[in-house]
């Protein structure tokens, strides 16, 4: 775990006396990294964690550097719907919140701690880089979800970090990635987490695990998850988009090739595009 990370952390964990907290930042799946240098500057810029209180949701950013204010601030004004926002900014041991236009000293204590990582063994199709041209159409599909979402003008935080550990071949322990979806969205006064499933087949197939780790956040933090299925043809060109819930009647549990469980849920399609 680097700087940034025990530092968002700690600040993670000092709000969460107050708060239900969500942690939307970026966790290093390893202790050592061999692309060190384009690591941190590489990453996609967002809110760092979700905060929610009663009915209330504050999108928040951890800085550890004054200069990244404009940013933060910048971030927020072309994204309306992140509201009530906060800024916290940590020097040393000291945590500080942007309250009207001046930092205020809120913590003197904060604690850090460097937590190591168990390395496992890597998925056989990881070791036989089975899993690249899917990545690539991974990415593809999150990519022409976000167009969508502009040309029907829904604002959304795109949440995939895009960190060189996508594509390094020595991750320690690949189950330590974040497992949130791929962004969040606003419709009318709600939020939504999405997430983008590419296929090249009618298989409106999940994993279980990512299905699990869904439905854990609408129970714990009572926002709703969409999954949108992109189909592409055999060209890799976009030719349609369907919505899906998690809302299951049934547990039907298959096994895919790679040896992953999975849940279908073509039963509650909408067709958008």
């Amino acid at each position: 775990m680097n700087e940034i990370q025990q530092i968002k952390h700690s600040v993670s964990n000092f709000l969460s006396k107050d708060y239900k907290v969500l942690n939307l930042f970026y966790t290093k799946p390893c202790n050592f990294c061999v692309v060190k240098e384009e690591w941190e500057s590489k990453l996609n810029f967002s809110p760092d964690i979700l905060l929610i209180k009663e009915s209330e949701y504050y999108f928040c950013f951890v800085l550890n550097k004054q200069s990244k204010i404009e940013e933060a601030k910048n971030y927020a004004k072309n994204h309306k719907f992140l509201g009530n926002f906060k800024i916290y900014n940590v020097d040393e041991n000291k945590l500080f919140e942007l309250k009207d236009k001046k930092f205020t000293l809120i913590s003197d204590t904060l604690k850090f701690e460097n937590t190591k990582i168990t390395p496992i063994s890597r998925p056989l199709k990881s070791l036989k880089e089975i899993f690249k041209p899917n990545m690539a159409l991974g990415k593809k599909g999150e990519d022409e979800l976000i167009k969508f979402f502009g040309r029907i003008e829904k604002d959304c935080i795109d949440l995939n970090f895009n960190s060189p550990c996508d594509t390094c071949s020595k991750i320690e322990n690949w189950k330590k990635f974040n497992k949130l979806p791929d962004g969040i969205l606003k419709e009318k006064n709600d939020l939504y987490f999405f997430d983008a499933k590419s296929k090249k087949s009618r298989k409106f197939i999940i994993n279980y695990r990512d299905f699990e780790e869904y439905r854990k956040i609408e129970k714990i933090y009572k926002i709703n998850v969409r999954i949108y299925f992109l189909l592409f043809d055999y060209n890799e060109k976009l030719k349609e988009i369907f919505q899906a819930n998690l809302k299951v009647d049934e547990l039907n549990l298959t096994t895919a090739w790679d040896g992953n469980k999975v849940i279908d849920l073509s039963k509650n399609l909408t067709q958008l595009y």
